[in-house]
């Protein structure tokens, strides 16, 4: 028994090269191949003013100076948001024309 070692407490390391890199800290920003700034440096923008806007009490829609009333919208956009055109942090849903053209043809086939 005296040939036994006791475990050690601190982790084993990861053997060098032929591994998969860690991205640095000043990487983890993405940037397209002309160096502007891309989505994530956009949504973290986005973040900082919708987090602005709740504060005042604001609607969340772009461009909007209405105070909120529903789920942090405004009427007319809350109807917009209730019919699926904007996303639950006051953009235009991806398929915003598809959805939009949709619900017109189902507004004239009730109509008629």
């Amino acid at each position: 028994m005296a040939d036994e070692q006791k475990p050690s407490d601190k982790p084993k390391e990861a053997p060098s090269g032929g591994g998969v890199a860690t991205p640095k800290k000043e990487q983890e920003v993405k940037q397209s191949h002309t160096g502007t700034a891309t989505a994530s440096v956009a949504e973290t923008k986005h973040a900082v003013d919708e987090a602005q806007r709740m504060a005042k009490g604001l609607c969340l829609a772009e461009r909007c100076k209405d105070g909120a009333i529903q789920y942090r919208f405004c009427s007319k956009h809350f109807e917009a948001f209730q019919l699926g055109l904007m996303t639950k942090h006051g953009v235009p849903a991806k398929d915003y024309e598809h959805k939009l053209r949709t619900l017109l043809r189902k507004n004239k086939i009730k109509a008629a």
